[in-house]
């Protein structure tokens, strides 16, 4: 079929009832919160995009869309519908202070490709699985996707200190000091693929740190990212705005350096600082009444 004409709309009670009715009849209409449909000049519905609201626990108390289903009826796609669905839900999110967007993705080419060209963060789990029956599937890995709405734009202002790329002997001392011994397994082969930023004093004391390796991203998706395994501010220079110094010395590196993503897999309790620097966070959740991610990501490219 050709070009046809529709628009995307918030779905009013109606649309949403001919929805679960006839599409998306195996989940509970309690659970959605909001759901866009794409309505053509005859009336019909030909695409919809179906939406969990969540909100976050302190101390960040942040809403979350988790997008469930995006669907264009087949022989209407090639027109755009998907991507209007996702432009009009970001309208209203940004409309609602919704903080981010997020979801699992289909394993399929097409489908990570309009996440990723969307702007979405991804970030893998499972095992690679090849089916060399169908060159599009690639497997259990790259689900996560996560996209932020509203930024915190705000000027980095600091002094007292200033912050440089780590020589290749604080680069070591950084590695076996605190990543080699704290973090997970997968970053203790890492040593030669590091790069760090330190923030040094007056008197070139190094004050803190942040460090990030480079891991290629597993097809579909094309690029490279920087996972940040540490950040590390020492007690007595904390509260002087150097992590977040860091944190932005590291996002302007990594568009220097042609970096597609940032992500961090060590956010546990720094959940609230991640979030005040502009950082998407993924599946939020509860822990002793406060806000715990299982990663956090940044698009820079």
């Amino acid at each position: 079929m050709g070009k046809v004409n529709y628009k995307v709309v918030k779905a009013n009670r109606e649309q949403m009832d001919f929805i679960f009715d006839n599409f998306y009849k195996t989940e509970k209409r309690n659970d959605i919160s909001v759901v866009f449909v794409a309505v053509a000049d005859d009336k019909n519905i030909i695409g919809y995009l179906v939406i969990e609201e969540k909100i976050t626990e302190p101390p960040i108390n942040a809403v979350i869309w988790w997008i469930r289903s995006i669907f264009t009826m087949p022989e209407f796609r090639r027109n755009g519908i998907a991507s209007a669905l996702l432009k009009e839900a970001i309208k209203h999110a940004k409309q609602a202070n919704v903080i981010n967007l997020q979801g699992s993705a289909n394993p399929t080419l097409k489908a990570k490709m309009f996440w990723f060209k969307n702007d979405f963060c991804f970030f893998r789990y499972g095992d690679k699985v090849e089916n060399t029956n169908n060159p599009e599937e690639h497997g259990n890995y790259y689900h996560m996707m996560f996209r932020r709405i509203n930024r915190i734009e705000k000027e980095q202002e600091y002094s007292g200190f200033h912050i440089i790329k780590a020589e290749k002997e604080q680069v070591n001392s950084i590695f076996d000091e605190y990543i080699l011994g704290l973090g997970p397994d997968y970053f203790k082969d890492k040593r030669d693929e590091i790069f760090a930023l330190t923030a040094l004093d007056k008197n070139e004391n190094i004050i803190g740190f942040i460090a990030a390796y480079a891991d290629e991203m597993y097809a579909p998706l094309d690029g490279t990212q920087w996972i940040i395994p540490y950040i590390f501010v020492y007690p007595d220079f904390r509260r002087q705005k150097i992590g977040s110094a860091l944190a932005a010395e590291m996002i302007k590196s990594a568009k220097k350096a042609d970096i597609t993503q940032l992500a961090v897999v060590r956010v546990h309790e720094a959940v609230e600082f991640w979030y005040n620097n502009n950082f998407d966070m993924f599946h939020w959740s509860a822990v002793n009444k406060v806000s715990t991610a299982v990663v956090a990501g940044l698009r820079t490219l």
